[in-house]
């Protein structure tokens, strides 16, 4: 049996986490926005990451908290990138190795702010002590494969961008689970990908999924990198769509 924290504990993914760590026999502390039960801590990025969080000495801390609710770059760079810098700071200085749910999107030319600050929070661990998790789209009922649901059910069909050719892997929430379940019971370090070994194009993921959602499959092609200009432009004004540019 391990101590385990976890952040975004209330979340699609971390809530998924805590069930599955209990059940295995682990000691879980949640570390969420809005304490609900008994040994919950309050985490809220970046205002209440302080050395009291660490006083149970967990030996692992998960870091799935990522803070999507921001009026400008600034203010989601503040709190997500300040605010798990100081967390690692701290899990250092109290002895827990790091698991950071990252994503595919993180990576060196990332548009979006979301993958942008994933891969600066990737780059400042040392992956010799602790370990990356990039997931593909995970699949299960929340997070973006549930926004994708609502939309084709509020819209009636798909907008592709730059042709809907793009490659797109995905991952079952029970098998993410399981893969961050056992890296941490084998005391892994690195950087792990975990997705489906053959990716859809999002072309044909929005048609199965259509599909399944009985949803007659229809396209609508626009051109991304206008798209995604004049979306950042309508952000900027604080006009909202159903589609972000973090997403499109």
């Amino acid at each position: 049996m391990m101590k385990i924290a976890i952040t975004g504990a209330q979340g699609f993914i971390g809530s998924a986490l805590c069930r599955a760590l209990t059940s295995a026999g682990h000691e879980v502390s949640c570390w969420v926005r809005n304490p609900k039960n008994l040994g919950d801590k309050t985490f809220v990025m970046p205002d209440t990451i302080g050395p009291d969080l660490f006083e149970d000495k967990p030996d692992w801390v998960i870091h799935a908290a990522y803070v999507t609710q921001f009026k400008t770059a600034k203010q989601a760079w503040a709190a997500n990138v300040k605010g798990s810098m100081r967390l690692f700071e701290l899990a250092e200085a109290n002895g827990a190795k790091i698991l950071f749910l990252s994503s595919l999107s993180a990576h060196a030319d990332a548009q979006s702010i979301y993958g942008r600050s994933k891969f600066q929070l990737e780059s400042a661990l040392d992956l010799s002590k602790h370990v990356v998790v990039k997931p593909g789209v995970v699949i299960g009922p929340g997070g973006l494969f549930l926004r994708m649901i609502r939309l084709l059910q509020r819209l009636k069909f798909s907008v592709l961008f730059w042709g809907g050719d793009q490659p797109l892997y995905g991952v079952a929430l029970d098998d993410l689970v399981l893969a961050c379940r056992q890296l941490i019971e084998q005391d892994a370090v690195g950087k792990v990908h975990v997705m489906e070994a053959n990716p859809h194009t999002v072309k044909h993921f929005y048609q199965a999924l259509m599909h399944a959602l009985s949803i007659k499959p229809r396209m609508v092609s626009l051109p991304g990198d206008i798209s995604l200009f004049i979306v950042q432009q309508l952000e900027k004004m604080r006009i909202y769509l159903p589609i972000s540019s973090e997403n499109l």
